[in-house]
């Protein structure tokens, strides 16, 4: 089932054209909003209206939430599983698994990670540095909900120390509605 939600989440980033191959969109001058995502039960604020990708496979769902700007990349996404497939012991594993994955779809090579719990719920905090260009920096997070059978991750890539400076302010945003 992992694999599934794994395999569809590189497909829907693939889709989406979140790679790191993708020309950036340039940066709207629209203020900061606040995103809501009523059926992933999260919200976000972004400086324009993301675009939305939902696909459902084997049982999983995963719906994704991205921007693209002349500073940075940034998408958010929840990948949902049966409560029963998906349990905190297993946390770990399925950390190593999806950092690796979201490594690889953006060309990057995971840092320094950082376990830590927040509001109840076991998450892990990891730099991202671009493979072939090492200016480009970024930073992901997992968190995991399983009593809801989540998995939400975030993650900023960023080319300029503007877009850098955004990055605090979209992980520190994120919230869950539910």
């Amino acid at each position: 089932m992992r694999a599934a939600a794994l395999a569809l989440l590189a497909l829907a980033l693939a889709l989406a054209g979140c790679g790191g191959a993708q020309a950036p969109v340039p940066r709207s001058s629209t203020p900061w909003q606040r995103y809501q995502a009523p059926a992933a039960g999260y919200a976000v604020d972004y400086p324009a209206t993301p675009t939305e990708v939902a696909d459902s496979k084997d049982g999983s769902s995963t719906q994704l939430s991205m921007l693209a700007d002349s500073q940075s990349k940034r998408v958010l996404g929840v990948v949902t599983v049966s409560a029963d497939k998906l349990h905190t012991d297993s946390s770990d594993v399925l950390f190593d698994a999806m950092g690796a994955e979201l490594s690889r779809i953006f060309q990057c090579k995971a840092g320094v990670s950082q376990d830590l719990v927040l509001g109840g719920r076991h998450a892990r905090d990891f730099e991202l540095s671009h493979l072939e260009k090492p200016a480009i920096r970024g930073k992901g997070r997992l968190l995991l909900d399983a009593d809801k059978g989540r998995l939400y991750f975030i993650v900023l890539i960023a080319e300029t120390a503007a877009g850098r400076a955004d990055l605090e302010r979209f992980f520190k945003s994120f919230t869950i509605t539910e």
